[in-house]
């Protein structure tokens, strides 16, 4: 685990989020999966979204191309913000320090692998929750079982990846109730293990498949990937975890 405070930096961005990484399988299981979710938890489109650690808003943007209200704050002030959202992004800012007004508009607010990489995550929830008085879910995704913590961890400041327990613990403390919490990327669980057991390091610079049928071979393995995660119990360990907490 790691013992020190982290941060993003812009090399983080250049390494995860290169051009056309948008069309790589996992960007689009998750997009699917974190879409198909907050659409659960919305009485309207017009349920107003905050995407707390938005980044580049490369889920924002996702988001609002389906329709939802979604923007984004994020604490770096010095990230390559997609063009076509940097509107809807606050940046060098704390999310607990926007304006009154906005705050009060907020109906859900997602950190998405955000909270692994703070060191006291419940007290994080418990101070959102006292700043936006409207709020009625967190929805949360994570990365999942510290028996697969590699060198991708450390390069991305994590201080822990987590269990089912690890985020009702969370719940609990800060008075919520868990309504969803589930392991995805079942499929990924068992390559990362035995990457682990076989002592190799992950590759932390990634590349976007190229136009043309590696495209269309990402596509396929993003929807066996959702298959996957669908047919299996929830319990059934995956690379990540995705939780919606409600607030009582």
């Amino acid at each position: 685990m790691n013992d020190s405070k982290t941060e993003f930096q812009i090399d983080h961005y250049q390494n995860l989020y290169p051009e056309g990484i948008e069309f790589q399988y996992w960007q689009i299981a998750r997009n699917r999966t974190l879409l198909k979710e907050v659409s659960k938890h919305i009485s309207s489109k017009e349920d107003r979204i905050l995407e707390v650690g938005c980044g580049r808003g490369d889920v924002l943007l996702y988001l609002r191309n389906h329709g939802i209200d979604c923007w984004g704050v994020e604490l770096a002030d010095k990230v390559p913000v997609i063009d076509s959202v940097k509107n809807y992004i606050r940046l060098g800012l704390d999310a607990n320090l926007l304006d009154q007004d906005f705050r009060n508009s907020v109906k859900i607010i997602t950190l998405f692998d955000v909270i692994e990489h703070l060191p006291d995550p419940t007290a994080f929830l418990n101070e959102l929750k006292i700043n936006y008085p409207n709020l009625t879910h967190f929805i949360i995704t994570v990365p999942a079982c510290q028996e697969i913590w590699s060198n991708y961890d450390e390069f991305n400041g994590h201080f822990r990846r987590y269990n089912l327990k690890m985020m009702k613990e969370h719940s609990d403390g800060i008075g919520a109730k868990v309504i969803s919490n589930r392991f995805f990327f079942k499929m990924l669980y068992l390559p990362a293990l035995l990457l682990k057991k076989m002592g190799k390091n992950r590759n932390v610079e990634l590349k976007g498949p190229k136009p043309g049928f590696s495209r269309v071979i990402h596509r396929f393995i993003a929807a066996v990937s959702i298959l996957i995660d669908s047919i299996l119990p929830s319990g059934f360990k995956g690379s990540s975890v995705l939780s919606v907490l409600k607030l009582k």
